[in-house]
């Protein structure tokens, strides 16, 4: 014969990782974290659209005899 359940009702008999759980609801701190990925969103398009206005070009890269040429001229002015 099975021993009685002696629990007030209040308790699950089944284990927690068993039990359902709710659905978390959103909050006003998820509400505005979307809030803010939609404005950074919007910002970086405003900004392509505004670069492609003006055909904004990123320039090349630097050449490697231009950086030799100034790095020495930086050195000499650390000291001995």
């Amino acid at each position: 014969m099975s021993a009685p359940n002696l629990n007030s009702g209040l308790e699950s008999p089944l284990p927690a990782a068993a039990r359902p759980r709710r659905k978390p609801q959103a909050d006003l701190y998820t509400i505005l974290l979307a809030i803010s990925l939609v404005a950074i969103l919007l910002g970086i398009l405003f900004l392509y659209l505004f670069m492609q206005t003006y055909e904004f070009k990123f320039p090349d890269k630097t050449p490697v005899g231009m950086v030799t040429a100034w790095f020495p001229t930086v050195c000499s002015f650390a000291g001995p």
